[in-house]
C-alpha cells in the first residue's frame, strides 16, 4: 500500500498472521536459511513451491524496502491478528508492530480455547469476530470465545 498506491483506497487493513518483520522459521541456526539450501545450485533463490519465501527472511530486500519509513501507510488504519499456534510464521510475533495507527491482537489473549495454527485462523469465529469489528469500529460486537481446533478452524 506504501508503494502501489493501495493507501489512497484503503482505508482499514486486516491482516490474519502477518509477518512484517520476516520470519525466522525452522532449521539447525533458527535463521530461516534453510529455505534456500531447498533451491538447486543453478536456480539459488527460486524455491519451487514458494518463490518468494526467500524474501520473507529477516534482512532481505523486501523486508529492507517495506521497513523505510515506517511499516505502515500513515493514512490506513491496521488491525494486525495472530495466533501464538502458527506453525509457519516463527516467532509469530513478527506481525506485531506498534504504530499509533495499529492494533495488534493475538486471539489467545483473550480466548485460550483458541487453539487456531496458522491456516485455521481464517476459519476461527474468535479471529472473524476481531476482524468484524477492525472494519467496523463504529457498531462493536462481541467477541466471541469458542473452541477452535488446529488445522479445521471452528
Amino acid at each position: 500500500m506504501k508503494y502501489l498506491g493501495g493507501a489512497a483506497k484503503v482505508d482499514k487493513y486486516v491482516p490474519l498472521v502477518p509477518l512484517w518483520n520476516g520470519m525466522l522459521g525452522t532449521g539447525p541456526n533458527g535463521d530461516g536459511r534453510w529455505l534456500l539450501d531447498l533451491a538447486p545450485d543453478d536456480a539459488r533463490g527460486l524455491i519451487p513451491f514458494c518463490q518468494g519465501c526467500p524474501q520473507f527472511l529477516p534482512g532481505s530486500e523486501f523486508l529492507a524496502k517495506m521497513h523505510e519509513d515506517g511499516v505502515y501507510a500513515p493514512e490506513v488504519t491496521y488491525t494486525n491478528i495472530m495466533t501464538r499456534y502458527d506453525e509457519l510464521i516463527l516467532p509469530y510475533t513478527s506481525g506485531y508492530v506498534e504504530e499509533p495507527n495499529a492494533t495488534n491482537i493475538v486471539v489467545q489473549d483473550a480466548c485460550p480455547q483458541d487453539f487456531s495454527d496458522h491456516l485455521a485462523l481464517a476459519a476461527s469465529r474468535v479471529a472473524a469476530g476481531h476482524v468484524l469489528n477492525a472494519l467496523d469500529p463504529a457498531h462493536p460486537r462481541p467477541v466471541p470465545c469458542v473452541p477452535v481446533r488446529p488445522f479445521v478452524g471452528g
